[in-house]
């Protein structure tokens, strides 16, 4: 991607794909016998970084998830087009095979091209990252966010340990154009031990130890993803609700004001001279700077409508 795009997209995130894609290269010369197995005749390598990222591009783009097999690359369905709206999709046989199958509302006629979803809960960015293109039919959209720990927090690095998924915030517009957000690890970021947080070392059957996170005296570890369900159980609910809106309303606005400059950075951009990836990068950045806009709005109005601001 060029820098002109990745200007237009979550930079962070695709130095970090780059990053891993190094990593995942220096890993293989590694392992390679004595490194011989990458090169020619001479000195002349064989598989360079570049064409490593080329692979990943390729296998990002070709591979599908099987139901009951994961992700498997399979001839001709591969090459099969995406469509908001498509008119067939792929399942496995009782034999273990992959078929084809038409939608059973689907109208199709001789000479009409036939479609499958590419997966109707991937986000645009990673449609455009994956695919190369951003569904611009598509009704339903999504955004994910990274949310930082507060940097007075000391319980910060343990909060981080004993999460179980990223940190990040899920906002998504369905198919009715509402708005709604998921973000599990701010109900864990809003509560400290004055709470009734608290994180200990616990010894396991085999004498390793683990970092153990306990409410109210209880041990909560493996129910750290449903944190919400917890902290609703308490008398303090409301306050935790409202601290959890503060945090997202905080990050959201944040995101907002750099997708903001973007916006406005558009004029120096030539129209003319703008390939496909740029337009859809664009078109991205368009989606994601009316989402974030709307998801600000919903988190403004439910902290005016917290019972206790009410």
């Amino acid at each position: 991607m060029t820098s002109v795009a990745a200007a237009y997209t979550s930079q962070a995130a695709i130095d970090a794909k780059l990053q891993a894609l190094d990593d995942e290269f220096e890993q293989i010369v590694y392992n390679a016998s004595d490194g011989q197995a990458l090169y020619g005749e001479g000195t002349m390598r064989l598989l360079t970084k570049k064409d490593w990222i080329v692979v990943d591009a390729w296998y990002r783009s070709r591979t599908l998830e099987i139901p009951g097999s994961g992700t498997a690359m399979v001839p001709i369905i591969d090459m099969i087009n995406h469509s908001a709206k498509p008119t067939a999709y792929y399942d496995t046989t009782e034999e273990g095979d992959v078929v084809l199958l038409l939608k059973a509302d689907a109208k199709v006629r001789q000479g009409d091209e036939i479609t499958i979803s590419y997966g109707r809960d991937k986000s645009p960015a990673e449609m455009l990252f994956n695919y190369g293109f951003v569904d611009r039919a598509a009704n339903a959209v999504s955004l994910v966010l990274p949310i930082f720990p507060e940097d007075d927090d000391p319980l910060a690095p343990l909060k981080a340990s004993v999460y179980c998924g990223l940190p990040v915030i899920t906002i998504s517009r369905d198919e009715a154009g509402v708005v709604s957000w998921r973000c599990p690890f701010a109900w864990l970021s809003c509560v400290n031990e004055e709470d009734g947080l608290k994180f200990a070392a616990q010894r396991l059957q085999d004498d390793s130890m683990k970092l153990a996170l306990f409410w109210q005296g209880e041990n909560q570890t493996d129910r750290v993803m449903s944190f919400r369900e917890i902290l609703s159980l308490h008398e303090a609910f409301p306050v935790f609700e409202l601290r959890v809106l503060q945090i997202l309303k905080g990050a959201t606005q944040e995101f907002l004001n750099k997708r903001l400059d973007l916006v406005e950075s558009r004029g120096q951009a030539n129209p003319k001279s703008q390939r496909s990836y740029i337009s859809a990068a664009l078109f991205l950045q368009t989606v994601e700077f009316k989402l974030l806009t709307d998801m600000v709005k919903l988190v403004h109005d439910q902290v005016s409508n917290s019972a206790l601001v009410s």
